[in-house]
């Protein structure tokens, strides 16, 4: 130890004069330029020293006005994340969720739609399922939800229904099949009577009915169109019935008035439900919210939380300072003759989380609503190149891979296995499986239902196909000269 320190001293001391000879340098170069300051300053007339000291003093006193000036600010930055199951974030959907309550309590056979963006999951999440589950007794119903689809005809749905009776059915219902694992729910499936489907070996289990919930059925009949369209037309309830087992099981238990069903789609997709007719549906449209009930909840999101009789939490630092005329302008920029589409509010909330104030000024200067849906696109690919260490533009690819582009001007979003991702990009999988949590928690991507015994993602896509035109427009906006060079080129050489 003693001769490290001496031989630290001896290197300390031999550069020394170096050292010096830089300060030296340094400070001789910066007397001789003030000098050189001094002496204009004298020259100068009278009007130029005045002016420099009143700027000096502006300066100042705009610094000092900056630092003590209250300011909206977003203290709880995840305070303003909408969640499509959280039942407190479902604001002006009281009248809609017991109309669909009775209905799907009353009736076998519901067909809801509406929109995209309008809210239909966050309907059926965060509303139906929680109400049903808490009065089974009374409805009589255990929900099965089911958003995820795959390819195969035959028995793809028959792998979707089990993942949605392991991850949905109560606890309690488990315990009552005597069930401590996925394995032995399959088990238990495939030892069930040769003269019994699943659905009837369920429903005889419980001794309830069953409430099966096709979410985004639309997904679904993307995948299969090849069966549900022949001869340009859409395939009838008969046909349906006779070329797929899964289906005519569910005619069946539907007769025998032991399932119920909700199909869940779009509204340009009605007519593709011609073939799950099995009964005369009862027909639900869900509109557009009413821009009072997106006001009342933003206000009621943003207020100071009671943490105990002592304490409170603050959402939002000095609100009056800005927050207040900021939420008002932006549900006005939000509403659209009286409502508001649920996924434009969705995104702008998450776009406020980027702005350093909450202020008309700030809003206005990053371009009021559309610029807090570009901002939000690029921190979130950001946050997710920096978790990932990649680069923005591979995440612009890997999100691309979730993007449909078939339809023109109507992009919607599109599932895909992690593997898939990793492959179309070029990128490593642990990276791309690193991006893609990244952005599921900023709330760009979803995934699908787990598998149970690898525990990983069976897919993933965008949250929502509203998404998908802005990702669009950020990946086109920066490859602008790739494709502008690449244009010139083929004028060039077809010219």
């Amino acid at each position: 130890m003693v001769q490290i320190t001496v031989e630290l001293l001896e290197f300390t001391y031999a550069i020394s004069p170096y050292v010096n000879s830089v300060i030296t340098s340094i400070y001789a170069k910066f007397y001789y330029l003030l000098n050189i300051f001094r002496s204009s300053i004298i020259q100068a007339p009278d009007w130029v020293s005045w002016l420099l000291v009143v700027g000096l003093v502006l300066a100042g006193l705009g610094l000092m006005w900056q630092g003590l000036a209250r300011r909206s600010l977003l203290v709880k930055l995840d305070a303003l994340d909408l969640d499509p199951d959280n039942p407190l974030h479902l604001s002006g959907r009281d009248k809609d969720l017991d109309a669909l309550v009775a209905a799907t309590v009353f009736r076998p056979l519901v067909f809801l739609e509406g929109e995209a963006g309008v809210g239909k999951t966050a309907l059926i999440k965060s509303g139906l399922i929680p109400k049903l589950q808490q009065s089974v007794p009374d409805s009589g119903l255990i929900p099965l939800y089911i958003n995820c689809y795959p390819e195969d005809w035959d028995q793809g749905l028959y792998q979707r229904l089990t993942l949605a009776i392991w991850y949905e059915i109560t606890t309690l219902h488990l315990h009552k099949l005597q069930l401590q694992s996925f394995a032995e729910l399959e088990a238990w499936l495939a030892e069930r009577p040769e003269d019994q489907g699943i659905l009837q070996h369920l429903q005889h289990a419980l001794g309830q009915r069953l409430l099966i919930i096709f979410d985004q059925f639309e997904d679904y009949l993307t995948i299969q169109h090849q069966h549900f369209i022949i001869d340009g037309r859409w395939l009838t309830n008969k046909e349906l019935i006779s070329t797929n087992q899964f289906w005519r099981e569910v005619n069946e238990e539907l007769e025998r008035k032991t399932i119920h069903c909700l199909f869940v789609t779009r509204r340009r997709w009605t007519m593709a439900l011609d073939a799950l007719r099995f009964r005369p549906p009862v027909l639900r449209t869900l509109s557009l919210v009413a821009a009072d009930a997106i006001g009342d909840l933003l206000t009621k999101l943003t207020a100071p939380q009671t943490l105990d009789a002592s304490k409170q939490q603050v959402i939002i630092s000095h609100p009056n300072a800005g927050w207040i005329a900021l939420r008002d302008l932006l549900i006005q920029d939000l509403t659209n003759q009286g409502r508001i589409l649920p996924i434009h509010a969705r995104v702008a909330f998450k776009g406020l989380t980027i702005l350093s104030e909450l202020s008309i000024g700030t809003y206005e200067v990053i371009g009021r609503l559309e610029g807090l849906e570009r901002e939000y696109i690029h921190t979130s690919m950001a946050q997710a190149a920096k978790a990932a260490r990649i680069s923005i533009a591979q995440v612009r690819n890997i999100l691309m891979t979730m993007v449909d582009e078939t339809v023109p001007l109507m992009a919607k979003a599109k599932t895909a296995s992690t593997g898939r991702i990793s492959t179309l990009t070029k990128i490593d999988l642990k990276r791309v499986q690193r991006a893609l949590l990244a952005l599921t928690q900023s709330g760009l991507v979803r995934s699908g239902l787990l598998d149970p015994q690898t525990e990983s993602q069976c897919s993933w896509t965008l949250h929502h196909d509203y998404l998908a035109r802005l990702i669009i427009t950020t990946h086109r906006y920066a490859a602008r000269w790739q494709r502008f060079l690449q244009a010139r080129s083929h004028t060039f050489y077809t010219v």
